[in-house]
């Protein structure tokens, strides 16, 4: 008989070897958000390796809570998606006072496979804050999350993975930025200026707007940025622009700023038409008088005379 003895166990723990490392996964995942004090909001419960020989048609689901949370009341409860029919859950937000449950049978009694990430529920809660509520999987005891399919339990034949999720306070709406530059009713600016504002406190980004129009009517620029400066460029001359800024972070907008306008300065005169003496004219005055055009927008006149071509000799530079 002894001889038998070793191929067997062999066999069985090749057996036993390859169950073990052939277990497939199923995570359950409690999804993480913000929100803040008074908001109805919707957890959601995932799952993912649901699927293939992991089909399920039946699941417990327990899920712990710290306090900050209304389980009661206008819109609370639970919603579903399309792969289950909501008659096949038996939700319960008062499970007990820090415990919410969930349980699904198919009311087919076939398998569901449900592709990985899938949502199998949302938690519909208020939130009453301040502080974090955190939200935990049952694991053990009258409490303990399961799922099983056609073959019976799961359990030993697959992992569970439970991540854990929780309602994190949302930070408060910022406040409407203060302008800084280019200073309200300002004139001759660059036609590409920096603007530039005050930061406000909790703001993720800014939202930045500019007009040649103070109703806002028409938009130059649309644009959002996470600075507190944002250049121009290739503006009109001679026009006046209307902007303003508004901060944003996860929790909303602020109102807008105040609106500022500037004018930006006059296009640059065009070149002189030169008029006296002619060109390549000979036997001129040693008291020549230099004479040209008008350019349009010209204040005044830069005059430089050379004996040379280059000018790398200056007689006259006024």
């Amino acid at each position: 008989m002894k001889k038998f003895i070793i191929p067997l166990l062999i066999i069985f723990s090749s057996l036993i070897s390859a169950n073990l490392f052939s277990q497939n996964t199923i995570t359950f995942t409690i999804g993480t958000i913000q929100a803040i004090p008074g908001q109805l909001v919707s957890i959601p419960i995932s799952i993912s390796g649901a699927n293939g020989t992991n089909a399920i048609g039946v699941g417990q689901f327990y899920i712990f809570h710290t306090s900050g949370i209304t389980k009661s009341g206008s819109n609370v409860g639970f919603t579903y998606d399309s792969l289950t029919n909501p008659i096949e859950w038996l939700g319960n937000l008062n499970y007990n006072s820090t415990t919410i449950s969930n349980t699904w049978m198919s009311s087919n009694f076939n398998d569901v496979s449900f592709p990985d990430g899938y949502i199998l529920f949302y938690i519909n809660v208020i939130y009453n804050g301040p502080d974090t509520v955190n939200l935990t999987w049952g694991t053990s005891g009258i409490t303990e999350t399961m799922v099983d399919n056609s073959l019976g339990t799961l359990y030993g034949t697959v992992n569970f993975n439970f991540n854990n999720g929780k309602i994190i306070p949302a930070p408060p709406i910022p406040t409407a930025p203060n302008l800084l530059s280019p200073a309200n009713d300002s004139t001759g600016v660059s036609h590409s200026p920096t603007l530039s504002w005050q930061a406000s406190a909790n703001a993720t980004i800014y939202h930045v707007q500019v007009s040649t129009d103070s109703s806002f009517s028409t938009i130059q620029v649309n644009d959002t940025v996470t600075t507190t400066s944002r250049q121009l460029s290739n503006l009109q001359y001679s026009t006046k622009y209307y902007w303003r800024v508004r901060a944003i972070n996860s929790s909303g907008s602020s109102d807008w700023s105040s609106v500022w306008n500037f004018t930006t300065q006059v296009a640059p005169p065009a070149a002189p038409t030169l008029s006296l003496p002619a060109n390549g004219s000979t036997g001129v005055s040693l008291s020549p008088t230099l004479s040209w055009q008008a350019s349009a927008n010209a204040t005044s006149y830069h005059v430089q005379v050379s004996t040379d071509s280059s000018f790398s000799t200056i007689q006259v530079n006024d």
